[in-house]
């Protein structure tokens, strides 16, 4: 049935959809019509009242499929610096942008971002290396990341290998094309739930992707799901959020992303990775001390050796700019006056390289913000 507006989605919300998204059925453009028995408005064809061609669809866009690689250079070396220090990136130059690494190149990477998981997990590092020599990945890229974790039994952390989900976008993107319908991954309705499941969940929150391939019309619907509490060290309930709140992170966003994940290997499951290893949204994980345990230690571990800061002239001092990736906006008004003011964008260019956000959720805007500073760099204000 066509898009109606309703509690959760406002007539700005389908007028946005219309923007990014085609018809299903006929790959048409769409439009908003007023439904007059219901008096709400809905999201279908253009052609509608001809056709009543239902549903809509919207393909991966190049930053979802490609992520760092749709970056330019100096920006991908920006967030290298950032993450692991201007020595280890120099040390590591000729391997950044590389997709085809040998099983030598990915373990030279991987022992030097992660220099204590080798000892602390080997066969996490093995898989990792693995993985990058099977699949064509690269942890410099950002498709995979050695992650700690707080082994309160052993009393120290021990290493997890999880992917990005952009680099599960990355591998399908190589032989294939598909596109995302009826405006998923999202929250999953009422109804949707209870026809899946037999039951909505006040455990857990659930979220759709419903995606089908170009080439073969194949069409798939998977679930995502997140629970909302867990227990803490002293067996307490509290709220399970996800890694990266404060960077607009949220537990709906994690039941997407695995929705999204599952989509994926039920479209292509002969090219996909194996399903058992962990995946995040690598938009939250940033660099090599940041993720640390979900409860921290009573007595605090060692802590990786940080990098001396590099010593700054006068002159560099005077270039410094505020920190763009930290800035915040309460609505996409406000992220396109920054845009104007730090990049020069007008509002209609801001619009074309966020097209795959939604510009009125918080999380998604700021994932906006920062593809958009990453690719423009750190123009100096006038």
């Amino acid at each position: 049935m066509p898009i109606y507006e309703s509690d959760t989605i406002t007539r700005d919300n389908l007028l946005a959809l219309r923007k990014y998204n085609r018809c299903k059925e006929c790959g048409g453009r769409l439009d908003v019509f007023l439904d007059r028995d219901k008096h709400l408005a809905f999201l279908a064809c253009a052609d509608y009242l001809r056709t009543h061609h239902e549903g809509i669809e919207r393909e991966a866009s190049r930053y979802e499929t490609q992520g760092m690689q749709a970056l330019t250079i100096k920006a991908r070396r920006d967030i290298l610096n950032k993450e692991f220090g201007e020595k280890t990136t120099s040390a590591l130059a000729k391997y950044q942008g590389v997709t085809t690494l040998t099983k030598e190149d990915a373990t030279t990477i991987i022992n030097t971002i992660w220099p204590k998981a080798k000892e602390a997990s080997p066969a996490e590092v093995y898989k990792a290396v693995m993985i990058c020599y099977q699949y064509g990945l690269n942890p410099l890229m950002r498709h995979l990341f050695l992650v700690p974790f707080w082994n309160d039994d052993e009393k120290h952390y021990d290493y997890t290998c999880i992917m990005g989900i952009g680099s599960n976008r990355l591998i399908a993107a190589r032989k294939h094309k598909w596109t995302f319908l009826d405006d998923t991954p999202r929250k999953g309705t009422k109804a949707e739930e209870t026809k899946h499941f037999g039951e909505v969940s006040t455990e857990r929150i659930r979220a759709v992707a419903k995606m089908r391939d170009i080439g073969t019309g194949a069409e798939v619907t998977a679930w995502g799901e997140w629970p909302t509490t867990k227990k803490d060290k002293k067996g307490g309930v509290v709220a399970n959020e996800p890694k990266g709140v404060d960077k607009g992170n949220s537990m709906i966003n994690m039941a997407c992303l695995h929705a999204e994940r599952k989509g994926l290997d039920m479209l292509y499951p002969a090219d996909m990775p194996p399903s058992d290893i962990p995946v995040a949204d690598e938009h939250f994980i940033n660099g090599q001390y940041e993720v640390l345990p979900d409860e921290p230690p009573e007595a605090e571990p060692a802590k990786a050796k940080q990098e001396p800061p590099i010593e700054k002239t006068e002159a560099d001092s005077e270039k410094q700019d505020v920190n763009l990736t930290e800035l915040t906006f309460k609505n996409a008004g406000e992220m396109k006056a920054a845009c104007l003011k730090h990049f020069k964008l007008q509002g209609s260019q801001v619009d074309k390289e966020s097209s795959m956000y939604d510009l009125s959720d918080p999380g998604q805007r700021h994932k906006a913000w920062l593809e958009i500073s990453a690719v423009y760099g750190k123009a100096p204000e006038k």
